[in-house]
């Protein structure tokens, strides 16, 4: 089904920016120069806030015919937060951890996307099976690229501007499996 791989999409994409997120936060803040502790502390700031959204944000979005919008807010604050990073990094650098931090919730975005694009209990495995087994298949590279691409440029700014890139294809995937319907 053309949604399903929709869906795996959304959900390859915004686990990839998670595991970049959770695995280069720290570095990327340093990089800019942050001491290590402080920078340590953003990526816990940001993990930490997620935690009362991941739970309120699930019963908001199932009452809402369409998760598109959703989809756009997540990524739109992921966005300005990955760009503060990259602009200015040190100027707020709270206000672009809790940006990320929120954006971050399309996680549980997706996993709501899985039971409501489905019409049945066995329609929801199957989806479930092969949007996270796709989905963390191919978030497991986005560390490592990340990485390979600072080590090529010498800084944090193409990873950044990648990572900005996957967030927008996130943006799309997510608009278009959020119009109401079912695979």
């Amino acid at each position: 089904s053309p949604l399903a791989w929709v869906i795996t999409g959304y959900f390859a994409l915004q686990s990839l920016v998670a595991y970049v997120v959770m695995g280069w936060l720290p570095e990327v803040f340093k990089g800019a120069g942050l001491d290590g502790t402080t920078a340590g502390m953003l990526l816990g700031l940001l993990l930490l806030i997620g935690v009362p959204i991941n739970m309120v944000l699930p019963p908001l979005v199932t009452r809402t015919r369409s998760q598109s919008g959703w989809a756009v807010g997540m990524a739109v604050l992921t966005t300005g937060g990955l760009l503060g990073l990259l602009l200015a990094p040190l100027s707020v650098p709270v206000v672009w951890a809790l940006a990320i931090g929120i954006g971050m919730s399309a996680f549980p975005l997706a996993l709501v996307l899985i039971s409501l694009r489905t019409a049945n209990a066995a329609d929801t495995g199957s989806l479930s099976a092969m949007s996270q087994s796709v989905g963390y298949l191919v978030a497991s590279f986005g560390p490592f690229l990340f990485g390979v691409l600072h080590d090529v440029t010498g800084g944090w700014s193409a990873s950044l501007l990648v990572l900005v890139v996957v967030v927008a294809l996130q943006a799309v995937f997510g608009v278009i499996a959020g119009r109401p319907r079912t695979v």
